[in-house]
């Protein structure tokens, strides 16, 4: 059956975690949500979401500044120029990994609703 831990908890074999969670993980109640997969467990679930929020409000300046500049006259040469920073690539990678999180989080949610 399952190894029994020095703590007192139980850790399940990869064949009992297969039966536990499904063969497909985002359908059972154990994942309903994109971010458990990332998180790895339930109850840290909360915090990780209101932390992926909280850096696509903190990268909400640069979606505003991004706008602006390309409005601007010019504005496509230089978001060109600004994306192509380190930081601007960083900033943009670390959004787009948000947002898909975020999205799976969407779409588990609804599948097993």
């Amino acid at each position: 059956m399952s190894a029994e831990q020095p703590n007192g908890h139980t850790r399940l074999s990869w064949k009992e975690g297969l039966f536990l969670v499904g063969p497909d993980p985002l359908t059972s109640p154990y994942y309903s949500s994109g971010a458990l997969i990332a998180a790895g467990v339930g109850y840290a679930t909360p915090l990780f979401q209101i932390g992926l929020y909280a850096l696509l409000f903190l990268l909400a300046p640069l979606y505003v500044e991004a706008v602006l500049l390309t409005l601007s006259n010019g504005g496509t040469y230089v978001m060109t120029r600004y994306s192509l920073g380190h930081l601007g690539k960083l900033a943009i990678l670390a959004a787009a990994l948000v947002g898909i999180v975020i999205s799976f989080s969407y779409v588990a949610t609804a599948i097993v609703s």
